[in-house]
């Protein structure tokens, strides 16, 4: 199976063989240790942390069918956090499909204009037929938090890439004219440094205002991370230094 196609720097990433139906439900760490095939993940490192830009994002899965040239396409939509939510789908879903020739996908997470992870994949079709154009839909209808899988029984008769092509491009943008989006909003990251009796609170502050954690170092106190809607930033502020009668060394990230 060739590699994922992306940009940027790369990872790469083991995604597990189908499991059999006697071999119990597959999990995300159990699609980790499977070492069957790879694919290589697009990792903006610059952007790993905030979503500073607005941009949709899938509220719900969603199902299409086409069928082009008596080959039968179905695209899959599922809304995703993670790289281990992606994985554990894809094998969800070649398992529910065993017999189809391929399971072509494409996943997308973080800011629609700077996504700190893409990554797509041809799974055995011709290179550059079938998970970049997925891909290319998924960035110019900015959309993200979520992969797509579209899974093909050959019909007998050839396409040619160019076939292959709008065949994928028209499930992907079929399976997100049926899907529930909504507006991600823009955000902006934040850094925290505190005593260590303050992250209960602070955290629990960040989930009531919908904001985001990103990271955390443990010194002598605590460095957080984290991203909080533009909107909710002025009261954001004066409740933390609440919190933290003061005590607070609270700084904006640059945007990405």
């Amino acid at each position: 199976m060739p590699a994922a196609n992306g940009v940027g720097r790369m990872w790469t990433l083991p995604i597990s063989t189908v499991a059999s139906a006697s071999s119990g439900p597959t999990t995300a760490s159990t699609t980790w240790r499977r070492l069957s095939r790879s694919f290589s993940v697009s990792v903006n490192r610059s952007c790993d942390s905030p979503v500073t830009h607005p941009y949709s994002v899938p509220t719900l899965p969603a199902k299409v069918e086409l069928e082009i040239k008596r080959s039968r396409f179905i695209g899959l939509l599922e809304p995703v956090s993670s790289r281990e939510q992606a994985l554990a789908f894809l094998a969800d879903v070649r398992q529910r499909y065993p017999d189809a020739r391929h399971h072509c996908w494409a996943y997308r997470a973080g800011s629609a204009r700077s996504p700190s992870a893409e990554a797509c994949s041809d799974d055995g079709e011709p290179q550059g037929s079938a998970g970049r154009p997925m891909l290319n839909v998924l960035q110019q209808q900015a959309v993200s938090d979520l992969v797509v899988v579209v899974v093909r029984y050959f019909g007998g008769v050839k396409l040619g890439v160019g076939g292959l092509v709008r065949a994928y491009t028209e499930a992907v943008q079929g399976i997100l004219e049926q899907s529930q989006l909504r507006q991600q909003r823009a955000m902006t990251p934040c850094q925290l440094r505190f005593d260590y009796g303050f992250e209960v609170p602070l955290r629990q502050l960040v989930e009531r205002l919908e904001g985001r954690w990103l990271d955390a170092e443990y010194g002598a106190g605590v460095v957080l991370r984290v991203a909080i809607a533009d909107q909710q930033l002025a009261a954001f502020k004066a409740q933390a230094l609440d919190i933290c009668r003061g005590q607070l060394d609270l700084s904006l990230l640059p945007h990405h």
